[in-house]
């Protein structure tokens, strides 16, 4: 499917219904159906050029389309509604391109405008520059130093209501610290954490990880890593071939394995013999499962 730009809609919109052309003489110049010109022209004699605009999460207009908008709100004495219902956009959009237009004149309606960007500086920080106000706020205005910190005001006395809110967790810590140093002696994750606190405190074992990050407190025992293999074990048959996987005369060296297959969502093992002389498969077993009597 073929997508046009809002230039080209409006364009072969203003050449129907201003250029003389009709609707199937415009489908052939421009290449496309006349029932998606009949649509265009029916749209912008509805609604404008705002008609033939992308109805989207996020729509935008460029300063032309702000301006005429606006124009034609002036022209025909529109209020912000009717405005705004006329050429399908919302009533603040009206509102705020009204205000720019008065203060700042057409030209304001083409500058790009951003929001407020977010405030991507780091926590830590974040919380130092918090503890430097509460230092010098004595000395100084907070309303300035929070000014040259380049933080909301309302930021840092957020902050400052949470150094001053008791910690609920205090007495949670205090017996995660004796727990871990005299009984557990530095070697207890999250989880042997968890387990013992929940003796006689019900908690949640995300909220001790948290805790247990906060106070420092990290295992000084590493996990051992899983290692299947064992060592030698059991009886280890002679290396007779010598990887010598050549024969001179039939049935004079045969070997064996076990190959694992997937059919039908089952695993079936099988075991062939074969005669290394000519490559012959002297006989063969299947099993369900792998056993000792499948090689001996």
């Amino acid at each position: 499917m073929v997508k046009y730009s809002e230039e080209i809609r409006i364009k072969v919109a203003i050449d129907v219904l201003e250029g003389g052309l009709s609707e199937n003489e415009a489908a052939c110049k421009y290449g496309m159906n006349h029932v998606t010109v009949n649509e265009w022209v029916a749209a912008y004699s509805k609604h404008g050029a705002a008609g033939l605009i992308n109805k989207g999460t996020h729509r935008t207009f460029t300063g032309e389309q702000k301006q005429y908008i606006l124009e034609d709100m002036h022209e025909n004495h529109l209020s912000y509604k009717a405005a705004a219902k006329k050429h399908d956009v919302q009533d603040r959009f009206i509102r705020n391109g009204e205000r720019i237009y008065r203060n700042e004149g057409p030209e304001g309606l083409y500058m790009e405008r951003r929001g407020r960007t977010a405030n991507k500086e780091p926590q830590k920080e974040l919380e130092a520059n918090e503890s430097v106000i509460d230092e010098l706020r004595h000395d100084f205005n907070v309303k300035e130093l929070v000014n040259i910190a380049g933080i909301p005001r309302s930021t840092y006395y957020d902050h400052v209501k949470k150094w001053n809110k008791p910690d609920k967790y205090a007495d949670v810590k205090t017996e995660m610290w004796r727990v871990f140093n005299d009984e557990l002696k530095c070697r207890a994750g999250y989880r042997t954490m968890t387990r013992e606190i929940r003796k006689t405190t019900p908690i949640n074992h995300k909220t001790v990880r948290r805790l247990m990050k906060e106070l420092g407190l990290y295992c000084m025992v590493r996990r051992k890593k899983y290692r299947s293999y064992k060592g030698a074990e059991g009886k280890i048959a002679p290396n007779v071939l010598k990887r010598d996987f050549n024969a001179t005369a039939p049935n004079k060296k045969w070997v064996t394995d076990v190959t694992e297959f997937h059919l039908f969502g089952q695993k079936i093992y099988l075991s062939p013999i074969m005669d290394l002389y000519n490559r012959e498969i002297i006989s063969y077993t299947v099993f369900r499962r792998p056993t000792l009597s499948m090689v001996t």
